[in-house]
């Protein structure tokens, strides 16, 4: 029927927006079925991750302090990957990658 159509358009579609977030098996797996990643959600975190290399170059660190009065979009996102590290759905690349720039994902976790 056409609504099971509708329902797999749907997951399709979240999973695209997912890609850069799946572990590698799974995004392995859909490519071969023919998903291709949504440019926007890895075009954001790339620029993201961009931004991030760009302060830890300029201020020595990666860790930006997250102030609760008027949090940086830059702080909000770096909390965020944290989250999903710690909820372990960052993916092994994102967190290698945010590794090698030294950010703590615990808050007693020292380099």
């Amino acid at each position: 029927p056409a609504s099971r159509w509708g329902v797999l358009a749907r997951w399709v579609g979240a999973q695209q927006r997912r890609m850069g977030a799946l572990v590698e098996h799974r995004r392995v797996r859909l490519r071969r079925e023919g998903v291709v990643a949504d440019g926007a959600n890895l075009q954001t975190w790339e620029n993201r991750w961009m931004e991030l290399i760009l302060h830890a170059q300029h201020h020595g660190t990666a860790n930006i302090p997250h102030s609760t009065h008027s949090p940086s979009p830059l702080s909000i996102w770096l909390n965020h990957q944290k989250w999903r590290f710690r909820r372990r759905c960052l993916g092994l690349e994102r967190s290698e990658k945010l590794r090698s720039l030294r950010v703590t994902f615990r808050k007693n976790e020292m380099w």
